[in-house]
């Protein structure tokens, strides 16, 4: 196969361009781009809401008979439950390979058969959570000063408008609240006409209606019959008639004020200070999130033309910003990486042999971006920096076979079977290499957790790019090569072509004068060198393990969003919430006039957003929180990169002040405003389990307090809310008497405080809530019960206090449960970005004992990053274990020894230290990305003592005596060794020393496999000489001893 492509120079070049094309093709047309992964969480979620449901009765009737229908589901490792006013969501974490839309399925045939739960709660709704549906490419402001249900129309039209685009498929419209036809009746003329709540209700259901009834046929053909009756609008469920108890005949108009608008919620989203509602665009399936948003900005533009003045569209937290910085970062540095491997490769090589082998990198590109799809993958940041990765390690194989055939060309061979020759010869050790740097990778596809997701784009991609780079260097690289001239007349060499041959025979002279008198001490004095490394690296090591490098979990890198979170005391007014919103939105504006960029004029704070009365992102809250949040400029369109996120939260921090009345309030300036899957990696959270309790709340407050305090942690929140005032209500001997149940009076209580749903509409594609219930102020006042009247099963009306008791009481806030046992989850964050959370958690740990242990029947645990990072950190050692046992089993193989490749092997812990090393130097703190690119380099770092051992295999195999094949092997092999290494490093080098905030997250581990592979090559050239040496002595040693052990025996044997 090698022969018949080196001599059909068109079945070569066809396959050159086949793979061109396919690569170009794929790239425009099926990879789509995005900053992050897109993945399942693996989890299943349930949200079920009971409108009006206190936190009690939601778990009472809701978590615990959906706990119970799953307790014996297997593919379940917890079911992490929350009750809430209003409702209860559920968070279902799978087990590892499950098949989450199975599961969703089963859990979803589970509930269905549960009977028991209230009329008033809505029908469960079960889904598998997914990060696309959580990412939003960018946001759109609408604001405008109108009433809510006219910027709500707005709204509405701009979301029908951005779905029109052909770029866009999917958004979401929040900070707006479901749409309500209220029938308030005023109580007092229900008791004159002898009606009820129930009543007005009923009449609506009956009235209100349209109904299809068939067909019918005629000479000129079928025709539908249908009755319209249903009332759509204020005016028709006003004129809709109810029969008072005398038989009269009223309107509900006459009995009720009817208004159009929205629920009744204690809500507001403020853009700049303007009332606004926000429209997500997200990304589908294969779209680009670059398309997106240039189509979105567009229309943005073009606004002014479509809507009346005062109506103004804004973007917020535009990730195709991101994208852009990040793609042009990866970019520039990928390019400029291929120029420096380039140059490399023109200075030690021949320019039409250095031209051939760095023609492999866009060949093995082309092969790599051809497979993405097909493997899942989307060009994101870490699949592009898998191809930085790969960069300098593409070219190794070629280089390797170039060089071999270069050397067979000097052998006075034709220039085809020189071609054919040098590949062969190198076949084996490169197509081995090849296999360790894959199997090296594949670790990546095995870790858990969040940062698992990060690492398995890597391997996919390295897998693809070095099986392509192999392809070319089989079949396309040695057909070209055969063209190569043997010598060259310096004569007629040109000026650049006689500097790069002044350069390769400089290096030629430099192995001569430098290397060869050192190897040759080296091997002199094997048992020495051996003895100076193994004592080095037990150094090396030791200083790891004093813990001077440190550790953190993911580097700490820039967002768009500074966030911060208030909460009110308990049962503070909406009103004063939004008083001290409006205080912390003014700082934040404040702040936005006096950072400004130097360079361009641009405030770095572009926008402020805040939020009060909901949950995060406008999604469920209460009345006593609030958010704002602040938009900065990304680094990537700064003059100058100034203060950094974490920076401008303490300026704000400072600014706000102290606050009163406050039960907490933090900023965070590396949080960020999306929900990505995982927690922030630098947070710290303990859960408190057992019975729920004051003194559980108590340790709980503690334990808050603990972390405030403590000098190495910036915040501490306790996750709980506390219990609240409830009206507990109970039946007295005389309603039993009278025939009410409790059942009845509960629904009368419910119709007149919370409301009855008499019907729900379809309206120009919204779902509406008609609901009928008292005036807002009776509801809001306890007086309401000193009139309020009963109906008795009879029909008549008897006042609440002859039949029930009132009484106040203390009643949980939100309840929390992980199956089925009830939390209270605390959370912390560090000071410093850079401490090790991991050494923090132990130190931590006896304080937290001491707090915990004087509540009985209270315990806790680690759980978020510290308990991910424990399993990781046991896994790591696993997959590490599995990785040697894998190359020494692939490198047994083609040397056919079992001890060879513990010489090969020896390279790996080097590696390490040299990746260690370079965190040291660069003054970067390792972190789970450097252990990825620990795992990665350990394939790598094998292949220049790979080829090296087979070489010096060969040359014994040819006569040579060992001494002088291992000194000979290693002058040969010194050049293709140094060139594999320099040029992987040189293509991680704009990476690794990028000092933009943005290039952060990925400089760990591009540090680990650059510094690794440089100091492992050092390793390889001197060491692993008088490591086979040294091997070689201790088998000739234990021959003889086995000879001198057995000569006895034979002798007797003999005689």
């Amino acid at each position: 196969m090698i022969r018949w492509f080196t001599r059909n120079d068109i079945a070569s070049n066809f396959l050159l361009v086949a793979i061109l094309l396919g690569g170009a093709f794929a790239a425009f047309n099926k990879v789509p781009l995005e900053v992050q992964p897109t993945y399942e969480w693996g989890e299943v979620d349930i949200k079920m809401t009971y409108r009006g449901g206190s936190p009690k009765d939601v778990e009472e009737q809701v978590v615990i008979p959906i706990n119970r229908s799953l307790q014996d589901l297997p593919g379940i490792k917890e079911v992490q439950a929350h009750a809430n006013r209003g409702g209860a969501n559920f968070d279902i974490t799978a087990e590892k390979g499950v098949d989450l839309q199975e599961l969703r399925d089963e859990i979803e045939a589970r509930v269905d058969t549960i009977n028991t739960f209230p009329p008033e709660a809505e029908r469960p709704r079960i889904t598998v959570p997914h990060t696309s549906n959580y990412r939003e490419v960018l946001t759109v402001a609408i604001t405008g000063s109108l009433s809510d249900l006219d910027l709500y129309r707005i709204a509405k039209k701009v979301e029908t408008d951005i779905l029109d685009l052909p770029e866009v498929s999917r958004t979401d419209l929040r900070g707006t609240h479901p749409l309500e036809i209220s029938i308030e009746a005023d109580d007092e003329k229900l008791r004159d006409y002898g009606l009820t709540i129930q009543d007005l209700a009923n009449a609506i259901r009956q009235s209100s209606l349209a109904l299809s009834a068939g067909s019918v046929k005629t000479p000129s053909g079928s025709v539908m019959i249908r009755t319209e009756g249903q009332a759509y609008d204020t005016e028709a469920f006003g004129n809709i008639v109810v029969t008072a108890a005398d038989g009269a005949l009223l309107k509900i108009s006459d009995l009720a004020n009817i208004s159009d608008g929205f629920e009744e919620n204690e809500q507001a989203m403020l853009f700049n200070g303007s009332p606004a509602i926000m429209l997500d665009v997200l990304q589908g399936q294969n779209e680009s999130a670059i398309k997106i948003s240039n189509a979105v900005k567009n229309y943005i533009t073009q606004s002014d033309e479509r809507f009346p003045e005062g109506i103004n569209l804004f973007v917020w937290d535009d990730e195709s910003i991101r994208i852009r910085t990040r793609l042009s970062t990866l970019g520039n540095s990928l390019m400029i990486g291929a120029l420096l491997v380039l140059i490399v490769l023109g200075l030690f090589l021949r320019p039409m042999l250095a031209f051939w082998v760095v023609l492999g990198i866009p060949v093995s590109f082309a092969g790599g971006i051809m497979l993405m799809p097909y493997f899942g993958l989307t060009a994101n940041t870490m699949s592009i920096f898998a191809f930085i990765i790969v960069l300098g390690i593409v070219v190794d194989d070629a280089i390797v076979t170039g060089e071999n055939i270069y050397s067979r060309l000097k052998d006075d061979l034709s220039p085809l079977d020189a071609a054919v020759l040098g590949t062969k010869q190198v076949a084996t050790p490169v197509t081995f290499g090849v296999i360790t740097t894959i199997v090296a990778f594949i670790p990546l596809m095995f870790i858990e957790g969040h940062s698992g997701v990060w690492a398995a784009q890597i391997p996919p991609v390295v897998g693809a790019v070095l099986i392509f780079s192999l392809i070319e260097s089989k079949f396309i690289l040695p057909c070209h090569l055969k063209h190569l001239k043997r010598d060259r007349d310096t004569a007629k060499l040109g000026l650049f072509s006689r500097f790069q041959k002044g350069i390769a025979d400089g290096l030629e002279r430099s192995v001569e004068k430098f290397y060869a008198p050192v190897l040759r001490w080296s091997v002199k004095h094997r048992y020495t060198t051996c003895t100076l490394f193994l004592a080095f690296a037990l150094a090396a090591f030791g200083y790891k393990r004093g813990g001077h490098l440190g550790f953190e979990v993911f580097p700490s890198i820039e967002r768009s969003i500074i966030y911060s979170k208030l909460r009110m005391m308990q049962n503070t007014p909406f009103e004063e919430t939004q008083e001290k919103i409006a205080y912390i939105s003014q700082c934040a504006c404040e702040l936005q006039e006096e950072l400004i960029d130097p360079g361009n004029g641009k405030p770095l704070i572009l926008n402020v957003l805040s939020d009060i009365g909901s949950g995060r992102y406008g999604r469920g809250g209460s009345p006593e929180e609030g958010r704002v949040y602040m938009e900065i400029l990304s680094p990537g369109l700064r003059s100058e990169p100034g203060p950094t996120n974490d920076e401008i939260a303490k300026m704000w921090r400072e600014k706000v002040g102290e606050l009163s009345n406050v039960e907490s309030f933090r900023i965070d300036g590396s949080r960020g405003g999306r929900r990505s899957g995982g927690e922030d990696s630098e947070s710290m959270e303990i859960q408190l389990r057992g019975p729920g309790s004051e003194l559980k709340t108590a340790i709980a407050e503690e334990l808050e307090d603990f972390f405030q305090n403590h000098r190495e942690i910036e915040w501490g929140h306790a996750d709980h809310e506390s219990s609240r005032e409830e009206l507990s209500i109970t039946l007295k001997p005389r309603a039993l008497e009278l025939g009410i149940t409790q059942r009845d009076l509960a629904r009368q209580i419910r119709q007149a405080f919370y409301g009855e749903e008499a019907q729900r509409i379809q309206r120009e594609g919204d779902e509406l809530r008609v609901i009928v219930r008292l005036p807002r102020e009776k509801r809001e006042s306890l007086q309401t019960f000193e009139t309020l009247n009963i109906k008795a099963p009879g029909g008549t009306n008897v006042p609440f206090f002859t039949v029930a008791n009132a009484e106040l009481k203390r009643a949980p806030g939100q309840l929390e449960l992980i199956n089925g046992s009830q939390v209270i989850a605390v959370y912390a964050k560090p000071e410093n970005k850079e401490t090790d959370i991991m050494k923090l958690a132990l130190e931590l740990e006896p304080e937290i004992n001491a707090i915990v242990d004087r509540a009985p029947g209270i315990s806790w645990v680690w759980e978020g990053n510290i308990k991910e990072n424990r399993e990781a950190d046991s896994r790591t050692d696993w997959l590490f274990a599995a990785l040697m046992l894998t190359l020494f089993a692939l490198l047994a193989i083609p040397f056919k020894s079992l001890l060879q490749p513990l010489i090969v092997l020896l390279a790996v812990p080097f590696g390490v230290i040299g990746a260690y090393g370079g965190h040291i130097i660069m003054d970067v703190t390792p972190s789970w990305l450097s252990v990825f690119g620990i795992l990665a380099l350990a394939g790598v770092v094998v292949n220049d003592s790979l080829v090296l051992v087979d070489f010096i295999n060969k040359k014994r195999e040819e006569g040579m005596s060992l001494k002088e094949a291992v000194q000979i092997s290693g002058i040969r092999r010194f050049r293709p060794i140094f060139l594999t290494s320099i040029t992987t490093f040189a293509g991680l080098m704009p990476l690794i020393f990028d000092g933009a905030r943005h290039a952060q997250l990925l400089r760990p581990m591009a540090i680990s496999l650059g510094f690794g592979i440089l100091f492992a090559t050092f390793i390889t050239l001197l060491l692993i000489p008088s490591a086979y040496l040294m091997l070689e002595d201790l088998k000739a040693f234990f021959r003889k001893a086995w000879s001198w052990y057995r000569k006895p025996f034979q002798e007797e044997k003999d005689s």
